[in-house]
């Protein structure tokens, strides 16, 4: 039996420890990487008057992480913090895949929010959307029920479920501010239930989602 190379039994023995350890740790923690609702950094990036799109928060947030493992290492060799580092490096690898691999798409933006460069506003006698001109307004435009106008932004993350038929029902998690419609979803900590707020807007990044398939 041909011997496998040296950096291959070397990589294949860590990244075993490596699964064991996230294994392990997924059944103490549950999903919560795939649940959180990121309440912090939300009310952080809105004391600073910083806006984040809620599906950048899980990136931005093993960003930081893998950044705190790295910069543990410059006070000596610890093996934990290699384990580590490893998985969340792995775990950004895939998320930023995904996120690049996100269409674009325009949304409504709300009442009272300021469009900024690179927003479109409706121009209702012509019937069709037009670039806006801020150069031209100073400080911007405050969208009102009458002056429409929408952003182009990554399109949400999609969620995927066994449907029990072979198939899968795809979920779409709601940004913040959206308003809930019948059947609905939010997540307690534990499962996704079925919302009773409907109208109401979605309180806090990723814990609501929406049926689209």
């Amino acid at each position: 039996m041909k011997q496998k190379p040296k950096f291959e039994t070397n990589a294949d023995a860590t990244l075993d420890r490596v699964r064991a350890t996230y294994s392990k740790r997924g059944g103490e923690y549950a999903d919560t990487w795939g649940t959180c609702r990121f309440p912090v950094m939300t009310s952080v990036a809105k004391e600073l008057g910083i806006s984040i799109s809620p599906q950048y928060f899980r990136a931005l947030a093993s960003a930081a992480l893998c950044d705190m493992k790295n910069e543990r290492m410059t006070g000596g060799w610890k093996e934990d913090n290699m384990i580590d580092g490893i998985a969340y490096d792995a775990f950004l690898v895939e998320e930023m895949r995904l996120l690049k691999a996100q269409s674009e798409e325009w949304v409504d933006l709300n009442v009272g929010e300021m469009a900024r460069g690179g927003d479109q506003f409706f121009n209702t006698p012509a019937g069709k959307w037009e670039d806006l001109n801020i150069a031209a307004a100073g400080s911007g435009y405050v969208v009102t029920a009458k002056f429409r106008c929408r952003r182009k932004v990554k399109a949400p993350a999609i969620m995927r479920e066994p449907d029990g038929m072979g198939g899968a029902d795809k979920w779409r998690l709601l940004d913040i501010g959206e308003p809930l419609k019948i059947g609905d979803e939010y997540h307690d900590g534990d499962a996704w239930r079925q919302t009773k707020h409907i109208g109401i807007a979605a309180s806090c990044g990723n814990a609501y989602r929406r049926l689209i398939s």
